[in-house]
């Protein structure tokens, strides 16, 4: 995995969060909970290898980790996602090739 490719998947998540924070967390959803950027950042981990998928789970949980509408301590996230990212790697045969079949992985 190059650096580049982390600075480059780094900046995609960023203007996601960026997207939710000020466009999706204004709309008044009938379900609460909404979130495009984790629906985004699960995509990407479930595209990654091992080494991806926790390097970007925890990169992605430091992003979330800054968002001023969450109330938690600083750092939970980071750690959440990072565990998220390696269950996905653990499961990724069970998961199956995410661009044959979307729908299963749903």
């Amino acid at each position: 995995m190059s650096g580049l490719r982390v600075l480059n998947t780094s900046i995609f998540l960023f203007i996601v969060f960026l997207i939710q924070e000020l466009v999706i967390a204004r709309i008044k959803f009938p379900i609460e909970g909404f979130s495009l950027y984790l629906a985004a950042l699960m995509v990407v981990l479930s595209l990654e290898d091992r080494n991806g998928s926790i390097v970007f789970g925890f990169i992605g949980g430091l992003i979330l980790d800054i968002s001023p509408s969450v109330e938690s301590p600083l750092g939970k996230w980071a750690f959440v996602l990072t565990v998220v990212g390696y269950v996905f790697y653990l499961n990724s045969d069970t998961i199956g090739d995410f661009a044959t079949g979307p729908v299963a992985f749903i």
